[in-house]
């Protein structure tokens, strides 16, 4: 299904707002004998699925005199008897129960019945604390009948334990469904009504999760709502709240999943405080035998060269560094290549690196195919002259997918001359991802000249890339 396509049954006219859920209040638009109500079942209740993927859909900003669109699987379920008839067969359509102020508890109730025996996607917002809508949220959504696949769990209260919580620590599913959680937790650090911080490992979920492959860990959420660890090959921790977290800790977090594929980490110096300040040996340090996408965000330079001089990785793939500081890794590249040998996709974002670091990254790295940099304060980034420059050792001589941010039009000229540049050394790019609003006057004749293929973005890749399902909640790193 196209994008144009999902997003033409996405805007169809209904005859009344479709955000009314309930059958008998509003006519249908089309006849049984319409050639649309003609498609089989199982194909429209395919088209449907791919439909209300977000992922496929274009989305703009609302204006402040715009209304929301209804839900997509509202709209289809109020066009004709059959896609009717289809819609509420289709029990997935109705699996995301989003707990939000603006939703009613009629409107959840209506979605918990419809998906049946499905296991839900669990969204809650901001939701307040008071004495009583909490529990009947709680009642509504902690259904043992079949539990939940993804739950995305933002609180923030100034005083109260949120009972929410309470519940999540013997959540009433023994091995439950749940594959992806992501929990924020923007509590005060201190409260005399939250749990006394445990050292065992696992807090919540303690009936088990033994197929929960996503966590992302924020605010409290670190150090008071753990679940079980053992199967997740994504996990992101991001402290954003100033608590001390030891060492040991840490390292029993981070190595409690053999699976683990990809780590996230963001963090202040308070956060690292107690980590060694000598580099350990690999038998000291923490093994992440499996672990193939590595992404950092030390609001201090030097956080950055702890983690990464802490951590074997020998088969890293892919390293995402933002607002790390030269000076700081300086520590890092003499043993850089042999912690990540087989390293070939490299991001470097808010990274002002000199030309001299530049080439230190390339000496121990030599071997990336792909490169991206995001956020300099140079007009142009450095990386791109080094990459024009014919000198007798050219750097990166594999690369092949370029990223980076277009500022202004005069870049292009640059741009343009380094992909010729390449080409001519025989060491062509393949693909020039462009980040950027502005006509491509200069870099468009390199794609009709067949040098390299253009893409534009407007918005930062997904992290991680393979990511089947879209990450509504993957916010700090690109503040």
């Amino acid at each position: 299904m196209t994008l144009e396509s999902s997003y033409m049954i996405s805007n169809m006219q209904v005859v009344a707002p479709a955000a009314h859920l309930h059958d008998h209040l509003y006519p249908l638009t089309l006849t049984d004998w319409s050639p649309i109500s003609l498609i089989p079942d199982e194909i429209l209740s395919h088209i449907f699925v791919v439909g209300q993927d977000p992922s496929s859909l274009p989305v703009w900003p609302l204006g402040e005199d715009d209304v929301a669109e209804p839900q997509f699987e509202v709209l289809v379920s109020h066009v004709d008897q059959h896609w009717r008839h289809v819609a509420l067969s289709t029990l997935t359509l109705w699996r995301r129960i989003d707990i939000i102020p603006s939703r009613t508890i009629t409107e959840l109730q209506t979605y918990l019945d419809r998906s049946k025996s499905c296991p839900t996607d669990i969204r809650l917002d901001q939701w307040p604390w008071n004495d009583t809508v909490p529990h009947v949220l709680i009642n509504l959504v902690m259904h043992t009948d079949r539990g939940w696949r993804q739950a995305g769990i933002n609180i923030s209260a100034d005083e109260h334990y949120h009972p929410f919580l309470k519940y999540l620590e013997n959540f009433p599913i023994p091995n439950g469904p749940i594959e992806h959680l992501s929990l924020c937790v923007e509590e005060p650090e201190h409260s005399s009504s939250y749990p006394k911080m445990q050292s065992n490992l696992i807090q919540i979920l303690k009936s088990g999760a033994p197929l929960l492959k996503f966590v992302r860990l924020r605010g409290t959420a670190p150090y008071y709502f753990r679940p079980p660890l053992t199967a997740v090959t994504t996990l992101h921790l991001e402290f954003t709240r100033a608590i001390t977290m030891t060492y040991s800790l840490m390292k029993a977090i981070l190595t409690a999943s053999s699976s683990l594929a990809n780590l996230s980490l963001y963090g202040e110096p308070i956060h690292f405080m107690t980590w060694p300040t000598q580099f350990p040996q690999n038998s000291q340090g923490m093994d992440l035998s499996q672990l193939r996408s590595l992404r950092i965000w030390g609001t201090e330079g030097w956080i950055s060269n702890v983690i990464l001089n802490h951590i074997a990785a020998p088969r890293l793939h892919s390293l995402y560094l933002k607002d790390a500081h030269e000076t700081d890794l300086a520590a890092f590249w003499p043993s850089s290549h042999h912690s990540f040998p087989i390293l070939r996709k490299l991001v470097l974002h808010d990274c002002d690196f000199s030309e001299a670091s530049y080439l230190t990254v390339c000496e121990a790295f030599p071997h990336i195919t792909e490169f991206t940099v995001y956020d300099t304060h140079y007009k142009t980034p450095i990386v791109v002259e080094l990459l024009l420059d014919p000198q007798s050792t050219p750097i990166w001589p594999k690369l092949e997918t370029l990223r980076l941010i277009l500022n202004g039009s005069d870049e292009q000229e640059v741009l343009h001359d380094m992909v010729v540049a390449r080409a001519d050394m025989n060491l062509p790019l393949s693909t020039l991802r462009i980040g950027t609003r502005l006509p491509l006057r200069v870099l468009g004749t390199l794609a009709t000249q067949n040098y390299v293929k253009i893409e534009i973005f407007t918005a930062l890749d997904q992290w991680p890339e393979e990511l089947a399902h879209l990450d509504d909640d993957d916010v700090i790193f690109i503040a």
